[in-house]
């Protein structure tokens, strides 16, 4: 039975002093991925001589906002409203693999899905499950999720859980 949440606070979507903490802790991994990342590019011969610095920022905009909502409902999803009603009944560290083993199963229906990147969604939804466990707000696990999805994706040009960015740096 899940439970009717009075407040986004109860949820999960705690918001104070520690908000910009967790707004650091979830840009500077996901910036060393976006530079390591580069320097193996650049190492192994990229070329970078056609490539073209133009951005068409409303459109880098529009896909901030959906990639940030969808980021959003998946961990109000994930960790806030299943993940705090069955923590009443189990173990949190069952309840964390379980959900992200429901999480990965769930973007494994994405074309063109891998098992490695199902495996890598399993990895993403431990991390972003001990990342509610260990400061009870949901905040962190939602900035590193939007933050990586939309690197990798739009930066870098990768897929996103088997889906083809339709456009990248």
């Amino acid at each position: 039975r899940l439970r009717t949440y009075g407040s986004w606070y109860s949820l999960g979507i705690r918001l104070g002093v520690e908000t910009k903490n967790y707004l650091a802790i979830a840009i500077v991994p996901t910036g060393l991925f976006f530079a390591v990342y580069v320097i193996f590019a650049v190492g192994f011969g990229a070329d970078f001589a056609n490539y073209s610095l133009y951005i068409d920022f409303s459109s880098y905009l529009l896909s901030m906002w959906f990639v940030f909502v969808a980021a959003t409902i998946e961990e109000l999803l994930f960790r806030g409203i299943i993940f705090q009603a069955l923590i009443e009944r189990f173990n949190q560290y069952f309840i964390t693999f379980a959900m992200a083993l429901a999480f990965s199963l769930l973007h494994s229906f994405n074309p063109n899905v891998s098992y490695l990147a199902a495996f890598n969604i399993l990895l993403a939804g431990l991390l972003f499950g001990l990342m509610y466990i260990q400061t009870k707000s949901l905040i962190l696990p939602i900035m590193f999720h939007f933050f990586w999805n939309f690197i990798t994706s739009r930066f870098l040009g990768m897929r996103l859980s088997g889906l083809a960015p339709t456009e990248s740096l």
